[in-house]
């Protein structure tokens, strides 16, 4: 047995501590001498931020991130996607008729004193919850009314940061458009008349709105033209 081993044996001598030179900054924790960086925050000792709108440019996941445990409110009015988010599905046994990770919705107003269409007629597009505006929309689209939904057409045929699949909203998607982004400051829900057009019917002649200057939900005449903000999953 050599001397520094017997010393050792005798003192309790230990490895040498990979982490007594490691200094992880911003709350970063070091295992064998390699800093574990807190969510944001990369390099070789966490001294680097990274926003989340750098790391949903990279490629990252929304609801990964949500999942991480990054807030929900950090994640609102991020461009993604080809739009904005407003809703990240983290609580799916919520919305049983969504079927994605999240929504976003453009940026800026269409169809201003552009008609729901479809007076007198009903098209069975009478979903209101989250998930249900795709089906809402070609439900409309399909129904070839006499007087066709000049909003639906708008935005079924709308082509924006290379997406094609932009769909009408239903009334509760809309709803959290108001309380995710709206009041919270995200976007520019400014249009001529701030009352957002949602596909689901109400009746043979009327449709629902959120009107987005009072904190209120109804339905008005199909030949009515409100703001639309086209959504879509992804």
């Amino acid at each position: 047995m050599g001397m520094f081993t017997l010393i050792c044996i005798l003192n309790a001598c230990q490895e040498p501590d990979p982490c007594a030179a490691v200094v992880c900054q911003n709350g970063g924790t070091c295992n064998d001498g390699t800093c574990g960086c807190p969510d944001g925050y990369e390099g070789a000792n966490c001294e680097t931020y990274v926003s989340v709108q750098q790391r949903l440019d990279r490629g990252g996941s929304p609801l990964k991130m949500a999942q991480a445990g990054l807030s929900l409110d950090s994640l609102y009015g991020k461009n993604y996607a080809g739009g904005i988010i407003f809703f990240v599905n983290t609580e799916p046994a919520k919305y049983p008729k969504f079927s994605g990770e999240g929504l976003v919705t453009t940026p800026d107003d269409y169809g201003n004193f552009t008609p729901w269409g479809c007076v007198g007629e009903v098209t069975g597009a009478t979903g209101r919850e989250v998930g249900e505006g795709p089906a809402n929309t070609q439900k409309i689209l399909d129904k070839m009314c006499s007087s066709p939904s000049a909003s639906t057409k708008l935005v079924d045929e709308l082509v924006l940061n290379g997406f094609d699949d932009w769909f009408m909203p239903s009334i509760d998607e809309v709803d959290l458009m108001y309380y995710n982004l709206h009041k919270k400051g995200h976007s520019n829900f400014m249009g001529l008349v701030q009352r957002y057009q949602s596909s689901t019917e109400a009746d043979a002649n009327h449709f629902m709105i959120r009107f987005f200057y009072r904190d209120t939900i109804a339905p008005v005449h199909k030949i009515s033209g409100d703001d639309i903000r086209p959504t879509r999953i992804f």
